[in-house]
């Protein structure tokens, strides 16, 4: 109603102009009729923001090196220096991009590809080039907007899996777009283009005025669509950081850095959840290794899944290992503490300096945290990795994986699964009490499990 009496206001205003003989409303009349016929097509739209994200250092470091963003709700990802800006670009549903310029200013060989390909396009005029590839279907692979200097440009593209692409570069003086075809051999794959002519930024140009960028700052963009939840992987030397977020402004994301790092040198990245900083992967400490044929409640035994010589070297060179880290019996996990259900547990078992095994109660505190021990499997499992399924979201940045463990009848079990944590805390003299989360189900489970079992282990802050 309040849209038809708008349009029937805008419709006597016209009459009122046209009937003025005054040469100047010419214009206004025709400004008036494009208003009345667009307004129900800007109310059929659904737009969202740009956003401009920052990154920022706090704790042992002040610097970010590198961030890595994955939107999980699109399933992209991109990479960029910590120095520099993320444009988050919002997608506007139901407009058709505008075809631009010819596609002959942009030079693809060998198209069709098999691997990989070479682009080659020119600058006329130094500022900012925004390079887009996206499937058919509209979903976007990869964006990147940098500021180059004048001259030809070359870029070497890689992890296209077969089909059909769109190729949009937009300069200063053109946009052009051009179809890739590529007859791989792969199903799936991480799209990367690196240049290879070293002429990408433009150094001597300062500030650009159409970016605002200052001189050496390279700008990343990615596709964003209000309510999106993003990933943010921060690193700065040996510490890395994941921060979560759904972006509503244009902000600073600060990635508070914490030393965790084990014997053997190994750093882990750390996840902020509630008021309970939590190792953001597995425990991969090895002082020792051990086919899953052997095993014991009482002394320490460590293994990895699939693995079952005795050859540390050997154990640590295999995928399993590198992945889903190392499988402790319960008393390799305790090594040698005694059982606790304090919160926190101050058992600090076999995790690295300053950090602790969690007791019972201090998982107990992150299922409640996010959302209760019938959702929390959905919520902390990693977004790949596991057997086919939807019940997944990492909404927490927990990224729990499904390593398997060694079952106590002497065999590996579960790998692409089951993911089962150790607790500090014993029930009896047999049992231990742990967490497992399953492929096929959204809950966690709260389990008494035999100490000659072996899991995962996440440790957290003192």
């Amino acid at each position: 109603m309040i849209f038809f009496n708008f349009v029937s206001t805008l419709s006597k205003t016209y009459k009122t102009i046209n009937n003025m003989k005054n040469k100047f409303f010419g214009s206004y009349k025709i400004k008036l009729i494009l208003l009345i016929f667009s307004l129900p097509f800007f109310l059929s739209e659904t737009y969202s923001q740009d956003y401009e994200i920052h990154f920022a250092g706090s704790g042992s470091s002040k610097v970010v090196g590198t961030v890595k963003v994955e939107n999980l709700s699109k399933s992209t990802s991109v990479s960029l220096s910590g120095a520099d800006i993320l444009q988050l670009k919002s997608i506007v549903s139901g407009i058709t991009p505008i075809e631009a310029s010819p596609g002959n200013r942009i030079k693809v060989y060998p198209n069709p590809m098999e691997e990989n390909c070479q682009i080659e396009f020119v600058t006329n005029s130094p500022g900012i080039v925004l390079i887009e590839i996206s499937e058919v279907s509209g979903k976007n692979l990869l964006q990147s907007k940098n500021n180059f200097s004048s001259g030809t440009h070359i870029f070497k593209l890689d992890g296209l899996y077969s089909g059909v692409y769109i190729l949009n570069i937009e300069t200063v003086d053109y946009s052009a777009s051009t179809k890739l075809i590529c007859n791989s051999a792969k199903t799936s794959g991480q799209v990367s283009i690196t240049q290879t002519d070293g002429n990408e930024l433009n150094n001597n140009s300062g500030k650009n005025k159409d970016s605002g960028l200052k001189k050496g700052v390279i700008e990343t963009v990615m596709q964003y669509t209000t309510g999106d939840l993003l990933k943010y992987i921060g690193s700065s030397g040996s510490f890395t950081t994941i921060v979560m977020d759904v972006p509503t402004s244009s902000k600073t994301i600060t990635f508070n850095f914490v030393p965790c790092t084990d014997p053997d040198n190994k750093s882990y990245a750390v996840v902020q959840i509630g008021k309970q900083l939590w190792m953001a992967e597995n425990l991969a400490y090895l002082p020792k290794v051990s086919p899953a044929s052997d095993g014991s409640d009482k002394t320490q035994f460590c293994y990895v899944y699939g693995y079952n010589g005795k050859d540390i070297t050997e154990a640590k060179a295999t995928v399993n290992y590198q992945k889903y880290g190392v499988l402790y019996n319960w008393a390799a996990a305790m090594n040698g503490s005694v059982s606790s259900n304090l919160n926190p547990s101050g058992v600090k078992g076999i995790c690295p300096e300053g950090w602790h095994l969690p007791s019972d109660d201090e998982c107990t505190e992150l299922e409640n945290t996010v959302g209760g021990s019938s959702v929390a499997g959905k919520k902390l499992k990693s977004k790949s990795g596991w057997n086919s399924d939807d019940k997944r979201t990492d909404e927490y940045g927990f990224n729990a994986l499904p390593a398997g463990h060694r079952y106590y009848g002497a065999t590996f079990f579960g790998n692409g699964s089951n993911a089962s944590f150790w607790t500090a805390t014993k029930k009896d003299a047999v049992y231990g009490f742990s967490r497992s989360i399953d492929y096929n189900y959204e809950d966690i489970e709260h389990s008494e499990s035999i100490e000659d079992s072996g899991f995962s282990i996440r440790c957290i802050k003192d």
